[in-house]
């Protein structure tokens, strides 16, 4: 298995600088992932690369067009997306604790108003809920844009 991290910093010399022929080259049972910056990675190559299973999979905590990012990448199963670790001070993550709980408690209160900040987990969460739900009414028409406000 071959594994790609992509630790780069990001500026114009590094957009694309993982492309499609990089991306072909970890073969089908390799993985690719991009702890740097979204721009660095061809996204168009590697969705293509992960929906005809070339590579096995990606790790992402980063997108090019962050918080909107391609819905493409929340629908395989080859892919896990994560939040960026680099904000990982103890003041930021308690205040994201914080604020995912206000998002989880104004999501069960059926209260999007409230709803702060992007949150891929919360997005599938939501997904999950209506999958599982499909008679509870409290959040049709709720989609990413309740969670583009910021704080």
């Amino acid at each position: 298995m071959d594994v790609l991290f992509v630790c780069i910093s990001g500026d114009p010399s590094t957009v694309g600088i993982v492309g499609p022929d990089a991306i072909r080259s970890l073969g089908p049972t390799g993985l690719l992932v991009n702890v740097s910056r979204g721009a660095a990675v061809d996204e168009k190559a590697l969705l293509e690369a992960l929906e005809t299973k070339t590579i096995a999979g990606a790790e992402l905590d980063v997108f090019v067009n962050e918080p909107d990012i391609d819905p493409c990448f929340l629908m395989l199963n080859n892919v896990l997306p994560q939040p960026h670790h680099s904000s990982g001070t103890v003041e930021a993550r308690t205040r994201m604790g914080a604020l995912q709980r206000e998002n989880l408690t104004a999501f069960f209160q059926a209260n999007p108003s409230s709803l702060r900040c992007l949150s891929v987990y919360s997005i599938a969460s939501i997904r999950s809920w209506r999958s599982k739900h499909p008679m509870d009414n409290r959040f049709r028409g709720f989609d990413r844009h309740h969670f583009l406000r910021e704080g």
